[in-house]
This record gives C-alpha cells, sequence and structure tokens, in this order.
C-alpha cells in the first residue's frame, strides 16, 4: 500500500481542490482538504481509495473518518469496465477537512489513475 502512496498524495490534492484555485498555481494547495490533513487522515483516506479499487463492487461507498482530526470523506466505485484487457474503474472520491471540502470522479487502470475531473464543492455531475 505504501508504494501508492505519492500517487494517492496528487489524487487527493486533485480530488480535494476547490476549483476557484485551481485556475492558479499558486493557490492550489492552500484552502484544500488535503492541506489539512495529517499523516493519519492521508493513511486512512489511502486505505479506502485502495479497498475500492482492490475489493468492492460498484455503488458501494466507503466512508472514512480520522476522530482525532474530523477529517472525513468517501470513495465510492461507480463503474468497472475492461479495457486493453485491464480492470478500470471510475471512482467518485469526497474529502472534509477543517471546513473544506472538495469531490473529484477518477478512472484508474489498475490501481493507476488514467484521467479524472474535479468539480466544484457540492456539485456532483
Amino acid at each position: 500500500m505504501r508504494s501508492h502512496a505519492a500517487f494517492l498524495i496528487v489524487l487527493a490534492s486533485i480530488a480535494a481542490m476547490d476549483l476557484v484555485h485551481a485556475q492558479g498555481w499558486s493557490g492550489l494547495l492552500s484552502d484544500t482538504p488535503l492541506s489539512r490533513f495529517s499523516d493519519e487522515d492521508l493513511s486512512i483516506f489511502e486505505a479506502a481509495v485502495t479497498e475500492a479499487l482492490e475489493s468492492r463492487p460498484d455503488g458501494s461507498s466507503i466512508p472514512w473518518e480520522n476522530p482525532n482530526t474530523g477529517a472525513s470523506g468517501s470513495v465510492t466505485p461507480l463503474k468497472t469496465e475492461r479495457r486493453d484487457q485491464r480492470e478500470c474503474r471510475l471512482l467518485d472520491i469526497i474529502n472534509r477537512a477543517e471546513g473544506r471540502s472538495g469531490s473529484a470522479r477518477f478512472w484508474f487502470a489498475g490501481t493507476r489513475m488514467a484521467y479524472g475531473t474535479a468539480f466544484h464543492p457540492g456539485s456532483h455531475p
């Protein structure tokens, strides 16, 4: 699981990004839930993403929460497809920390992110 840590940090930053700040690199992480995550928050989030990719059926939401910090969110596999002999999964990711929230949907090919879209907090397509 630790081998995916750097990737998940990038994923969490995008998934938790406020689109107002996404337009300019200077504020990319300053007002995101990720910028408020502790190491423990990130570890709990990472475990939820890994579980969603490896063992949860589509539509099965995995809530996560750190009672020590109040950070929370959910990871929900939405769709599974077979592409180029690999299993691909669409995940809906929501993160919250210290009054900030963000959401995104990403396609994964195996355990690697293929592409994704960040959505403004509270606006799920």
